[in-house]
């Protein structure tokens, strides 16, 4: 077998990890050349006492990247020439949390988009678990950096997508480091978001619906801190609707959680709310409604409820923020403003095609609305002309069209500007 294929086992990481490594190093170092063909995978196997299963997932991500390409009863051959644009997606959240939906479902909306972005054809590498890194100090010694740092020598880095879910400052990667970046709910001051959720339109309109059902006594469980000065919309939101139904402003009450370790919410927002129960047991009086900040921390909620015997919504309505296509098992009906993850991408997306044109953008973050419907409570949306999505006719995500996941989804094909055109409509600017 030609020396280009004399690879060896050497480290505790995936066999196809490893091979996938070595195919690269192989073909980026000039061992394997454009147009040279790799042996038959049963040759391979035999060669290397590995699995044939480990080979086939290590092939795919090249070619995915267009570094190989792979043709019926001809084999498999080094394509150099047509690599793709690279996009680093820097995610928060660690992917293989359970609690990490709405950052998994992102990652599946750029996926989904990619192929009908400009300046292409492009792919992605994804470099999560910032949350935890606190300082430069922690980042340089995280496998993410080290990761990153390796990448960046060997892949066509175009541009970085910021989805953090935490403070990351981006001038830990050093001054070398000069590619275009698109921030998504950054806490940082020195490095404003360039898209936000209106978080004031969620508090507006679940309040509104609320007094709309002649409901007055609401209370507030925010899992949002007051150091998330992007967030803090949601209460005037509130106070604004609640002033305009001539109703009491809703009671807010925190719940605390570790944002490294999301799970906690659910246990944490049960916890408290079974606490709340007991005391407004003890004064005599309890809430017509509750609001809940995030659909993990609801889950809790509703289960505390369900404990006491409280139905939903006959003996108390719940509502909460969630995210479109991530439906959470409540155990009950729950009103939810929903947002999209994928209009949240294409909008970044967007913006990284305008930096990398380098168009002028202004200083204003785009902030995306969201809307209200009701899961499993078809009389109640019925009664209040609001969309219902009954389980039983729920679509995979297979079968949604764009149509089915955002009625106001803009096409990924069409430039920001014309996007910035209907803003007056769908999207408001904040400073």
């Amino acid at each position: 077998m030609d020396e280009g294929f004399n690879f060896v086992l050497q480290t505790a990481d995936p066999v196809h990890v490893q091979i996938e490594r070595f195919f690269r190093n192989q073909i980026l170092n000039g061992k394997l050349k454009t147009g040279d063909r790799f042996p038959p995978t049963a040759d391979l196997v035999r060669q290397w006492h590995v699995d044939q299963m480990s080979i086939q997932r290590a092939m795919k991500p090249l070619v995915d990247e267009g570094l190989i390409q792979r043709l019926p009863k001809r084999g498999t051959c080094v394509c150099r020439g047509v690599s793709k644009s690279v996009m680093a997606i820097l995610v928060g959240a660690r992917l293989v949390d359970e609690t990490s939906h709405f950052q998994r479902a992102m990652i599946r909306a750029l996926e989904s988009q990619m192929p009908a972005l400009e300046r292409g054809p492009w792919t992605h590498r994804i470099y999560d678990g910032l949350s935890a890194l606190k300082s430069q100090a922690d980042f340089q010694h995280s496998v993410a950096y080290e990761n990153l740092c390796g990448d960046l020598r060997n892949y066509p880095f175009k541009g970085v997508i910021l989805i953090p879910g935490a403070a990351f400052d981006m001038d830990w990667l050093g001054p070398d480091f000069s590619l275009p970046v698109v921030r998504y709910q950054s806490s940082l001051k020195k490095a404003p978001s360039d898209v936000v959720l209106d978080f004031a339109d969620f508090g507006r309109q679940v309040v509104r619906f609320i007094a709309s059902r002649g409901l007055k006594r609401i209370v507030y469980l925010r899992t949002l801190t007051e150091r998330d000065t992007f967030m803090s919309s949601d209460l005037e939101g509130m106070r604004e609707a609640a002033r305009t139904a001539d109703i009491p402003q809703p009671t807010v009450w925190p719940i605390p959680f570790d944002r490294i370790n999301v799970a906690g919410m659910e246990k944490s927002a049960r916890e408290i709310t079974l606490q709340l129960l007991d005391q407004w047991r003890n004064e005599g009086i309890r809430p017509e409604a509750i609001i809940v900040s995030d659909d993990i921390a609801a889950r809790g909620v509703a289960l505390a409820l369900t404990q006491r015997g409280l139905k939903i919504p006959e003996g108390l309505l719940l509502a909460t923020m969630a995210n479109e296509g991530i439906d959470l098992h409540d155990g009950a009906p729950v009103v939810r403003y929903e947002f999209s993850p994928e209009v949240i991408m294409t909008y970044l997306c967007q913006i990284l095609l305008k930096r990398l044109c380098h168009e002028a953008l202004d200083h204003l973050s785009i902030c995306i609305p969201g809307r209200l419907v009701l899961n499993e409570a078809p009389a109640l949306a019925r009664s209040q002309n609001i969309p219902c999505l009954p389980q039983k006719t729920m679509k995979t995500e297979a079968q949604k069209t764009p149509r089915d996941r955002w009625t106001k989804r803009t096409d990924s094909k069409t430039k920001l500007n014309s996007v910035n055109q209907q803003g007056a409509n769908s999207v408001s600017h904040h400073r």
